[in-house]
């Protein structure tokens, strides 16, 4: 059976400079997360907003986005859904900070840690080939649509040990000529409240 494709698109380049804000690798991280506990189910391909394309063969979009960036991350959402009608997710510390927000044209919204609630949905996704509510409605972490309104789950706890998190696979991303740096500590740096 054909392997899946996974699409993930980081939405936070500067349009000024058109400068990658920094490495995406909450997304990287996704990808290898998914890939160490659904191994070999997913192919997964890593595109910067500005490489971006509709003609990407993809079967499901993964967005992340922070508010600066959302109106941006929703003209994508739509073109995707007008173009191919595929799945398509946002995370990121937007939807994390306004899960009732979720724009329309999201099928699902994962809200703060997505490394476990990005696998449980592809999981599913793998299963069923869709979302459906009543598949949604057991999965923490997540907001959703139903019946004209925005499903917002109970929250998922973080993920202990620290140590089920693998490397991110930085491998998806071209590194060339480019500064790499990791946090070292959970969750935002600054004086974030989400």
């Amino acid at each position: 059976m054909k392997k899946r494709e996974i699409l993930l698109v980081s939405i936070d380049i500067n349009e000024e400079t058109f400068y990658e804000q920094g490495t995406p690798l909450n997304l990287c991280y996704l990808a290898g997360y998914a890939d160490k506990y659904l191994p070999g189910a997913f192919d997964f391909k890593l595109k910067s907003y500005l490489d971006f394309s509709l003609r990407e063969s993809a079967d499901l979009v993964g967005l992340s986005s922070m508010s600066k960036y959302i109106p941006r991350a929703v003209k994508i959402a739509e073109e995707i859904k007008k173009e191919k009608n595929i799945p398509v997710l946002l995370g990121g510390s937007h939807i994390t900070a306004l899960p009732h927000t979720l724009p329309q044209p999201f099928d699902v919204g994962v809200i703060g840690e997505g490394e476990e609630t990005f696998t449980e949905l592809l999981a599913l996704f793998k299963e069923k080939g869709e979302f459906l509510p009543a598949d949604l409605a057991e999965i923490k972490g997540i907001a959703y649509h139903q019946e004209g309104k925005v499903v917002v789950n109970p929250p998922r706890p973080l993920i202990a040990p620290l140590d089920k998190i693998p490397f991110p696979r930085r491998d998806l991303w071209d590194m060339t000529g480019k500064t790499m740096w990791i946090t070292s500590s959970r969750g935002c740096p600054f004086g974030c409240i989400y």
